[in-house]
């Protein structure tokens, strides 16, 4: 399978027009088993081959809302890169469904789904993908609703080339963050982080301020975010660095709807973030705590007991001394 934003340059710099993709576009729907998603596979009518399939499902209904299979196919396509990317995403199931749709996608449902596109029906792909996902899902009475859209080269390559002209342009810096680079530190450590997202009782990313507290995970994809990782406490059960409170020293919005945040996670030590969506972030509850968060709660640092505990022992002593004597 081919990345289908770089054969769509190939065509275009040999001026080859004529491929046409396939779009199935689905939504799931499974109450049964709390899995919600969409996903997306992509066939290639020249070679009549699958170009490649792409799910992602979450744990929350929330998270399929405003979502129609009449949607274009880039918005489906968008929406699981970006999740993906967040890991925003229940990642066992989904790696579950992407293996089944490259395996199980055969030459002979691939034939009949092409067959029936130009009949403008769904019902063959319906009834082939319902029960293998059934199967995964483990909920045979999920809802599932498909549909097919075809889409030439040309309008690939022009999706592809105005999405890359906005993202240029949401980057430049506007207002009063033009110019300012509020990760550069003169002393300290900075490492990146990647926020906790709660998309039902989070807090919007654009109501943030300076001084709020919010969950945020340690990137460990470089050795010194590994590392620090390790300063937190284990991992979770799906293996990512376990959430940590820090206090968001800067942020600030960089482009429409791009903001940047330093927080601090320890004495020292920083948070780098860049978040290109407005996401709802979660705030801390009864999660690990960063020694940053921790030692600014005096009557909860550890040494303040200790000493009055100790002081309570003393005081205690000399009372029963008197009293014996």
């Amino acid at each position: 399978m081919t990345d289908i934003n770089t054969q769509a340059e190939n065509n275009a710099k040999n001026n080859d027009f004529d491929n046409t993709y396939l779009y199935i576009k689905g939504i799931i729907d499974s109450g049964g088993s709390n899995n919600y998603g969409l996903f997306i596979i992509k066939i290639n009518k020249k070679t009549a081959e699958l170009d490649s399939a792409n799910s992602i499902i979450s744990r929350f209904a929330q998270f399929i809302e405003g979502y129609n299979c009449t949607d274009p196919w880039h918005k489906f396509e968008d929406t699981i890169i970006n999740k993906r990317f967040k890991g925003d995403y229940q990642i066992n199931i989904t790696n579950d469904i992407n293996s089944a749709f490259i395996k199980e996608v055969n030459k002979s449902i691939i034939a009949s789904a092409l067959s029936e596109a130009d009949s403008g029906d769904s019902k063959i792909i319906f009834e082939y993908l319902h029960p293998l996902l059934s199967r995964l899902l483990l909920d045979k009475a999920f809802k599932l609703a498909v549909r097919y859209e075809e889409i030439n080269e040309a309008e690939i390559l022009l999706h592809y080339k105005e999405k890359k002209q906005q993202e240029a342009q949401q980057k430049k810096p506007s207002g009063s963050a033009a110019g300012e680079d509020i990760f550069s530190i003169q002393n300290g450590v900075l490492t990146g982080v990647n926020l906790v997202l709660a998309p039902v009782s989070g807090v919007p990313i654009f109501s943030l301020k300076a001084g709020d507290e919010i969950m945020v995970r340690v990137d460990e994809s470089t050795e010194k975010g590994k590392q620090l990782s390790h300063l937190y406490g284990k991992h979770d059960s799906e293996g990512r660095a376990r959430p940590i409170k820090a206090r968001i020293e800067k942020i600030i919005q960089s482009g429409k709807s791009e903001w940047k945040i330093l927080t601090l996670l320890h004495d020292g030590v920083y948070g780098k973030t860049i978040e290109s969506e407005q996401v709802k972030v979660k705030k801390p509850e009864s999660a690990v705590t960063s020694p940053a968060v921790q030692t600014q709660a005096g009557s909860k640092n550890p040494a303040v007991f200790i000493a009055a505990a100790l002081i309570f022992a003393v005081v205690a002593g000399v009372l029963f001394y008197y009293l014996l004597s």
